[in-house]
């Protein structure tokens, strides 16, 4: 792709961010953007295709549901970038077109549109700086998929636009495409398999105490927590701490009824789930420690890694004490962790568009009464 075409395309995608006022240091909604252009927004599970722009006398965006979501967020904004470069043309890309090599120019066009767009120079500089990911220095699989996890784009959405910005070089990038984020995810949960595996990986240690995370439904977030056996000490769910230990009474003799009773049959009954039992916004999915830290050592350290997948949509804190489970007082830590769990894309457009409707009625209702 040529010099000139590379500067059309981060332009246009500059001009879009402009006029639509989206503020380019935080993670860019390319389902907002397109809400704002006044364009159909649709989403079907298709087969081989990623996405289209359908002109005409009501223009729309159709995306495949049935891809990951970063990869639905990518595939809307080429067809942003579609209008914006070639508008009121159709154009039905393929993921060849969409995060491939493709060869029709207009297609590498809206390819560097879109990743111009979700990630501007403001929001991909931040990140790289986070990461500690400087141009011209070295670049690991780990850091790259962790900065395009942050951004809410794909792993390979990311690279390309990191040689588009110079920070690697085209070679480097094919060095890193050879890790799938596949396997960067297990690595990021220390060999267990997501439960999720279209989902996002979020690792968090001790340190990072208070922290407000954007994920989600489907992510899981596994947090790290130093901890000594020997001394007793545990990390235990605040919100599930148990009470300290009371000495129990003697039991109360038999009177008037057999020791024991024939076996009832409800035994085998499964309770059906209380009408008020909903399920957590994050679940705990996996409490382990690694065992190559573990030795027989008095005192000796290990690693507890607990996760927590998100399951619905909502705000939820996860709170963790280090203490003696069983013995009163205050904790000798704490860890906090506040999480915003967003619907997948096809399910917030519901949302949004239910939001819409019940505004338009409000105002239908305060005219009528005026």
């Amino acid at each position: 792709m040529s010099r000139l075409d590379n500067l059309i395309a981060a332009q246009a995608a500059a001009r879009a961010l402009n006029d639509l006022d989206i503020d380019a240091s935080r993670p860019v909604d390319p389902f907002d953007a397109i809400d704002a252009l006044g364009l159909e927004l649709q989403f079907q599970p298709l087969k081989d295709l990623l996405g289209a722009i359908l002109p005409g006398a009501r223009p729309g965006v159709l995306i495949n549901s049935a891809r990951p979501a970063s990869m639905q967020r990518f595939t809307a904004a080429h067809e942003i970038g579609h209008w914006f470069l070639d508008q009121d043309e159709l154009a039905i890309d393929t993921e060849e077109d969409v995060e491939g090599m493709p060869r029709q120019q207009r297609e590498r066009r809206a390819q560097i549109f879109a990743s111009h767009f979700l990630m501007p120079l403001e929001l991909l500089h931040a990140t790289a700086e986070r990461y500690g990911v400087r141009k011209g220095g070295d670049l690991s699989p780990i850091q790259g998929y962790e900065m395009a996890r942050d951004m809410h784009v794909s792993y390979r959405a990311t690279l390309f636009q990191l040689v588009n910005s110079h920070f690697i070089t085209a070679r480097r990038r094919d060095e890193l495409l050879r890790v799938t984020p596949a396997q960067l995810k297990v690595t990021l949960t220390h060999g267990r398999r997501p439960e999720n595996t279209r989902g996002d990986v979020w690792g968090i240690d001790a340190t990072q105490t208070g922290n407000a995370l954007e994920v989600f439904v489907g992510d899981e977030v596994v947090i790290a927590l130093p901890e000594r056996p020997s001394t007793g000490y545990r990390w235990v769910d605040r919100d599930h701490r148990p009470a300290a230990r009371e000495h129990r009474s003697a039991p109360a003799p038999f009177i008037e009824r057999p020791a024991f009773s024939e076996r009832s049959n409800d035994d085998n009954v499964i309770p059906l789930r209380a009408a008020n039992d909903v399920e957590p916004i994050m679940r705990k999915v996996a409490d382990h420690s690694d065992s190559s830290e573990q030795t027989t050592r008095a005192g000796a350290r290990v690693v507890r890694r607990v996760a927590f997948s998100a399951t619905r949509p909502g705000v939820s804190a996860v709170e963790m004490d280090y203490r003696r489970p069983f013995s009163p007082g205050e904790a000798a830590d704490r860890v906090q962790i506040r999480a915003t769990v967003r619907p997948l894309p096809d399910v917030e457009e519901r949302q949004r568009r239910l939001r819409r409707f019940a505004l338009e009625e409000r105002q239908l209702g305060e005219s009528t009464t005026s």
